[in-house]
């Protein structure tokens, strides 16, 4: 299987099976999913961005149509030029059950990002995000192929818009945290950054002494981390409860005047295909953010 296809696979975009065909059946283009079951997905030589063709249940998932396809189709005409996979994944991502045009721009930018690949006009202008936030803050939370997510908790400044994501193929959950701990002066700075790190050890000792794990410990320690855009720390531990080790990362920028910290937690053995779908989601949170106020 070429690696663009791994790749969707690994991402959680493409529950499908490849047909190899001289070409595709013309048919009418498919509205972008909301809501909608998975259906079969097929990937086989056409006339679609990067070369082929992607239907669902055997209607063609391109060129979508809907709120936001018109700008989600210009960016993945640009991003082309820049990472020739994109074509493909463009539109695996918009086949998703659930995936909307603004999501499937999202999970664009983040592969960009990610790859540390420029993101082109068309990509920026007006990205479309999930609504959610809070008066004190304009940190948007992104929406990520493959994930799903709750709706933001506000909980204030100090303790924090806190928004859960999950990956039901991968079993990961992620918890985004935007947040200033009462504190003026926040900056993107390394000590800054370490000591919040170091507020997540502090946190996962006392949940062990509390009897909510039974055990932690450090798999490795604090370290450079770029998320998407953003410049940031990770430190990595694995927690035990009911008899199982889970690996647990944190990650951690900031937004303006505020922290931005990540917590991923895995549900089962980090496999590629979970950590890709990770990559996406630390992609598409950290280029949300702007370094300074």
């Amino acid at each position: 299987m070429p690696l663009v296809s791994v790749l969707a696979v690994s991402l959680g975009l493409l529950p499908c099976r490849r047909e190899e065909r001289a070409e595709a059946p013309a048919r009418e283009a498919r509205p972008p999913p909301q809501g909608r079951d998975a259906g079969v997905v097929v990937i086989a030589p056409g006339g679609g961005p990067g070369g082929s063709q992607v239907t669902v249940d055997g209607l063609p998932s391109w060129p979508p149509q809907g709120p936001g396809c018109d700008q989600l189709v210009r960016c993945c005409q640009q991003a082309q030029a820049i990472a020739s996979e994109t074509g493909l994944l463009c539109q695996l991502a918009i086949a998703t059950p659930t995936v909307d045009c603004p999501g499937a721009l999202s999970s664009v930018v983040g592969h960009l990002t990610q790859r540390g690949l420029s993101v082109p006009p068309a990509c920026q202008a007006g990205t479309p995000r999930a609504a959610g936030s809070a008066p004190w803050t304009d940190y948007f939370f992104p929406r990520v192929a493959g994930w799903q997510s709750d709706p933001p908790v506000d909980h204030g400044p100090a303790q924090g818009l806190i928004q859960s994501f999950r990956q039901p193929r991968t079993e990961v959950t992620a918890d985004v945290y935007v947040y200033n701990n009462g504190q003026a002066g926040v900056r993107r700075e390394p000590a800054q950054l370490l000591q919040q790190l170091q507020e997540v050890s502090r946190g996962l000792q006392m949940a062990v002494q509390r009897g909510i794990y039974t055990s932690f410990r450090e798999v490795s320690p604090p370290e450079p981390w770029r998320l998407g855009t953003a410049d940031g720390y990770r430190s990595v531990c694995a927690i035990t409860r009911d008899g199982q080790e889970r690996r647990s990362e944190s990650y951690v920028t900031t937004h303006r005047a505020y922290f931005v910290k990540v917590r991923v937690t895995y549900q089962r053995r980090a496999d590629p295909a979970a950590t890709l779908s990770v990559a996406a989601l630390l992609g598409a949170v950290g280029s949300a953010t702007a370094a300074e106020p």
